[in-house]
């Protein structure tokens, strides 16, 4: 070992005996000791306070305050252990249930927010009890910073459940209809307390079939009033969730009324209009002028013309129309926009913002939709959807009825659940602008399964177009028959021996073509003959 100059001593160790270092070195030195003790804790403290705020009440205990420490994370603890078991225990129904249920949904809001206020004060209290004298502003600042990221890791997620939760209540409460049943009825004093009912498990019991009619409303500017142009009547298999649409021209004429409501009585050859009001005799003016025609039969109704609507599918189909669904056309643009656009086959050019005009033609589009499969946002699956300028096929209702039937089928299949909860606020605040419906909220729990059940279900498709029947003269009794043989099981499909399975361009499937000289392909804009009755939803789009 070599001689070092006198006063140099390896890290920092006390000089020899009988040698003493400078002034000058000991202040460097107790610098040094000093800066190494600061990162020292800051370096623990961070850690200290990062672990209090992912599990509150550790940081307390670690600062030596145990029993306070104790009690907030016991209970913590015992909320996530509940939150676990219910969700191990409870069935889906159960939990559907809940998640539709108003009180509950309030409850929720509340007690999640106040957690999230909880463990917002958990953090910043084991920050100031665990935060070491001693350290350096700067790391005070940089400390804080890191404990502020630490905790929106834990309180971020149950504020936004909070959130949730107060927009699922403003959905349910908003749309769907609070009846007498859903209030509790005060009790008779001459008659002793009943325990009430308890809610059944299986609501479609003994229930073959929910009708539900879907109506797109045209309302809109400079145009009088709602038009429901698009009148569509799911009838669902509740066991299995299989569906079957039939849509309703919206030209139909002699809409007829069942024999159980009074306008049946009042108009026995069905609906003919007002005299002199050209297009007064069409199905959707029944939801305007009925109404209006005969108001004593709609009392105590929010919507009549809904109703009267109901009252009319009723007829013209032969069911049961349990609950309607109406949706705002111009509305529905957001929607779609909310669920990040849908997917669909484009099967000739479409134009946009083309319309027709009083003097007979088409106005000039703003552009067009090109052949094939695509993800189309709110405003081009709205023209998509509605659109009759613009070609061979376009011009009639019934081709514009096959296209909204797809548009149905493809929000089905991108309405999974996790599309839903990724965009749910956007959903359900553009719902309540939009939608109205006259579905209780007793029978949410219940719809909100069988939705589900309908997205992992077949789905077909029955239009009434002019290959099926003459909208000015239509013969209801075939349209009855045609329903029931719908509704029923669909016939099994056995492959013939010796033949391949159905290409992309089988069974009226438009079959990819390329285009001369672009090198893409088109489809060919062949409309499908749905004259032979249901087909598969997937089939015709």
């Amino acid at each position: 070992m070599g001689l070092r100059p006198p006063g140099t001593y390896p890290d920092g160790a006390p000089p020899p005996p009988g040698e003493s270092a400078s002034p000058d070195d000991r202040e460097a030195l107790v610098r040094v000791a000093v800066h190494e003790e600061q990162n020292r804790r800051f370096r623990r403290f961070v850690t200290r306070a990062s672990l209090g705020s992912l599990l509150p009440g550790v940081g307390f205990m670690l600062a030596g305050r145990r029993r306070l420490g104790g009690v907030i994370l016991g209970g913590f603890v015992l909320l996530l252990v509940s939150l676990v078991a219910a969700a191990a225990l409870l069935s889906r129904t159960q939990l559907v249930a809940l998640a539709v249920d108003p009180a509950f949904l309030a409850a929720s809001a509340g007690v999640l927010g106040l957690l999230a206020l909880g463990l917002l004060v958990s953090s910043a209290g084991s920050h100031h009890v665990l935060q070491p004298a001693g350290i350096r502003a700067g790391q005070r600042l940089a400390g804080t910073v890191a404990i502020v990221v630490v905790t929106s890791l834990v309180v971020t997620p149950v504020a936004m459940a909070s959130r949730y939760a107060l927009v699922q209540y403003e959905l349910v409460t908003s749309v769907f209809t609070a009846t007498d049943d859903d209030q509790p009825e005060p009790p008779d004093a001459d008659e002793p307390a009943r325990e009430p009912e308890p809610a059944p498990t299986n609501p479609w019991e003994g229930v073959d079939r929910v009708n539900v009619l879907l109506i797109g409303s045209d309302a809109g500017p400079g145009r009088e009033g709602t038009r429901p142009d698009t009148n569509i009547v799911a009838s669902i298999d509740p066991a299995t969730g299989d569906a079957v649409l039939f849509s309703l021209p919206r030209n139909l004429e002699n809409a007829p009324f069942p024999d159980t409501s009074p306008l049946s009585s009042y108009y026995p050859s069905g609906w003919q209009g007002v005299a002199g009001d050209f297009g007064s005799e069409l199905l959707n003016a029944v939801y305007r002028y009925v109404p209006a025609a005969h108001p004593e039969v709609f009392d105590d109704v929010d919507d009549p013309g809904a109703q009267a609507m109901k009252l009319a599918a009723e007829g013209i189909t032969d069911l049961p129309i349990d609950y309607y669904v109406m949706v705002d056309l111009d509305g529905f643009q957001q929607v779609v926009d909310a669920l990040g656009g849908i997917d669909v086959t484009v099967r000739q050019r479409i134009p946009l913002e083309s319309s027709m005009l009083p003097a007979g033609y088409c106005s000039e589009p703003t552009g067009y939709l090109e052949p094939g499969l695509q993800r189309l946002n709110g405003y081009e699956a709205l023209w998509f959807a509605r659109v009759r300028c613009g070609g061979e096929g376009l011009s009639d209702d019934y081709d514009r009825m096959r296209r909204q039937r797809c548009v149905i089928g493809a929000m089905i299949d991108r309405a999974d659940p996790v599309t839903v909860i990724r965009r749910y606020e956007s959903l359900a605040n553009t719902a309540q602008r939009i939608v109205s419906t006259d579905i209780p909220t007793t029978m949410v729990p219940a719809f909100a399964e069988l939705a589900l059940r309908v997205q992992a279900a077949t789905v077909r498709t029955l239009p009434f177009t002019d290959k099926v029947i003459y909208a000015g003269a239509p013969d209801y009794d075939l349209i009855h028959e045609m329903v029931r043989e719908a509704i029923g099981p669909p016939p099994a499909t056995t492959p013939t021996p010796g033949t391949t399975a159905r290409s992309p361009g089988a069974s009226g499937q438009p079959s990819p073509t390329p285009v001369p000289g672009s090198g893409t392909t088109t489809l060919e804009p062949t409309p499908f003959d749905e004259s032979d009755g249901v087909l598969d939803l997937d089939d015709v789009c």
